[in-house]
C-alpha cells in the first residue's frame, strides 16, 4: 500500500495572545496521534492561517482529517493537494513545527481566495509544499 500526501490550508480562529498556547497544544497532540498512526508531516501557522502537510496510509490520513475538520480552532479548510507518494517528504517528523511563520501567509491566502483555477491552485500548492519542505529541513538542521 502506498503513501498518501495531503496538503490543506485553513483560516485560524485563534486570538492573540492565547494562540501560542493553543498551537503548542495542537502540535503536542498531533505528534502523539501521528506517531501512533504512522503519519508524518509539517504544520505552518501564520496567526491568520494554517497550512499542514500529512503523509501516511489512506486510513490514517482520513482519521486525522476527520479530527482536523471537526476542530473549531480553524475554519474554511481547503484541501490543496492530495496525491500518492513514492517516498515521504517528512520521514523524520511526526509533525515539524517551529513557531509562527508570518512570511508564509502571503502564499496561503491565495489558496483560500482563488479557488476557481485548478491549474493555478496546483502550482500555488506545489510552491507552498516546497516551502514547507525547506522549512522542515531548516528546522531539523537547527535542532540537530
Amino acid at each position: 500500500m502506498g503513501i498518501r500526501c495531503l496538503l490543506y490550508v485553513s483560516e485560524s480562529c485563534l486570538a492573540w495572545p492565547d494562540d501560542a498556547h493553543e498551537v503548542d497544544d495542537i502540535v503536542t497532540n498531533a505528534r502523539a496521534r501521528n506517531e501512533q498512526l504512522g503519519v508524518t508531516g509539517a504544520l505552518i501557522y501564520t496567526r491568520t492561517h494554517f497550512a499542514q502537510v500529512l503523509e501516511g496510509e489512506t486510513a490514517a490520513i482520513d482519521a486525522v482529517m476527520t479530527s482536523i475538520r471537526a476542530d473549531a480552532r480553524h475554519r474554511n479548510l481547503c484541501v490543496v493537494a492530495d496525491e500518492a507518494l513514492a517516498t515521504r517528504h517528512f520521514p523524520d517528523w511526526t509533525m515539524a513545527y517551529s513557531g509562527p511563520s508570518f512570511y508564509v501567509d502571503r502564499q496561503i491566502r491565495p489558496l483560500l481566495t482563488d479557488a476557481t483555477d485548478p491549474a493555478r491552485r496546483r502550482r500555488a500548492g506545489a510552491v507552498l509544499l516546497a516551502f514547507i519542505r525547506e522549512f522542515a529541513a531548516d528546522s531539523k538542521r537547527e535542532s540537530g
